[in-house]
């Protein structure tokens, strides 16, 4: 269901966790993070534009894909590693329910501005096992991400633990339609649901740098 062609078991082993109280601290080893920049290119890639898309923008425009990528893809700097962690958050996730299947939107391909973070909840999944049948074993997993770089006086784990009060996940409800004379009207109720939010705090590391095909 997931449409990054990405193996998510073979994730698994990059998200050691190194202790689990009274928090999970995960530390990823020097030798995985040389390893993302063969793993990682082309499934961050999609996470910003799908395959299908990139080859009809470059067809229709006439410009080869660097150009495309260019304009969807924030430039070096903050935004880009935030986009970067909120990634890496959703592939931990992901790897983290196999065997079972989650998928989620990819809140990046959705952004009006690439240079600046998309707003709201920063990571969600959906694990559905029973689809399309609704069962006790759904889960929706919502996690609230902040990266830190740079040594500079940001608080990260701080900073994310307030802002995942903001986050909030609006559940489509049913379409219920009415007619008025010669007019049909249709209202969607929906449900905003508040779940447990799961805070991610990304220290930086030195790896090779992960370049988008």
């Amino acid at each position: 269901m997931d449409d990054l062609s990405f193996p998510f078991e073979q994730a698994l082993v990059w998200f050691t966790h190194e202790s689990e109280t009274p928090y999970v601290l995960v530390r990823v080893s020097e030798e995985h993070t040389k390893a993302w920049s063969a793993a990682l290119g082309v499934p961050v890639r999609r996470c910003y534009v799908t395959d299908a898309l990139l080859e009809e923008r470059t067809k229709a425009l006439g410009v080869p894909k660097s150009q495309i990528l260019a304009a969807k893809l924030p430039d070096s700097g903050s935004i880009m590693a935030g986009d970067f962690g909120e990634i890496i958050v959703y592939f931990y996730q992901a790897a983290m329910q196999h065997p079972r299947e989650a998928f989620g939107p990819k809140k990046w391909r959705l952004k009006q501005d690439r240079m600046k973070p998309a707003p709201h909840s920063d990571v969600i999944h959906f694990v559905l096992p029973c689809w399309p049948t609704p069962s006790a074993e759904d889960i929706l997993l919502c996690s609230e991400v902040k990266t830190k770089s740079t040594n500079g006086g940001s608080t990260p784990i701080t900073e994310a633990i307030a802002d995942c009060k903001k986050c909030r996940v609006v559940v489509p409800g049913m379409l219920s339609c009415r007619h008025r004379g010669q007019k049909t009207e249709v209202r969607r109720r929906e449900t905003t649901v508040r779940v447990p939010i799961a805070t991610w705090s990304l220290r930086s590391f030195r790896s090779q740098r992960i370049r988008p095909q």
